[in-house]
C-alpha cells in the first residue's frame, strides 16, 4: 500500500470517527441516549493513534506524489514528442530546446 494511499484511508477513517462521535453527543442531548465511556475512548485513543500515524507518513506520502506527479510528466511529454514529430514539426522540438536554454 503507498503512503498517498493510507494517508486517504487514514483521512477517511477520522472523519468517520469525527461524525460517529457527534452522533453520539447528539444522541445524548437531543434524545437522551447515552454511550459508554469505554466506546468513547476506544474511538478516541484510535484517532489519536490515526494522527501520530498520519504525522509520520506525511513526508513519505508527498514525496510520493511529487514521484508520481513527475512520472506523468515525462510520459505526457514523451507523448507530446511524439505528437510533434509525427506532423512533421521538429523544429517546434529546436525551439523549444533554445528557449528551454535561454531560461537556465
Amino acid at each position: 500500500m503507498t503512503p498517498e494511499f493510507r494517508m486517504q484511508q487514514i483521512k477517511t477513517r477520522r472523519l468517520e470517527i469525527d461524525a460517529t462521535l457527534t452522533e453520539w453527543k447528539r444522541a445524548y442531548f437531543v434524545e437522551g441516549i447515552g454511550r459508554p465511556l469505554e466506546d468513547r475512548l476506544t474511538l478516541a485513543a484510535e484517532y489519536a493513534q490515526l494522527s501520530l500515524e498520519l504525522r509520520k507518513i506525511g513526508e513519505a506520502a508527498i514525496a510520493a506524489r511529487v514521484d508520481r506527479r513527475k512520472q506523468e510528466n515525462a510520459d505526457y511529454l514523451r507523448c507530446l514528442i511524439e505528437v510533434v514529430k509525427d506532423h512533421g514539426r521538429e523544429d517546434m522540438l529546436s525551439e523549444a530546446t533554445a528557449r528551454k536554454q535561454e531560461n537556465l
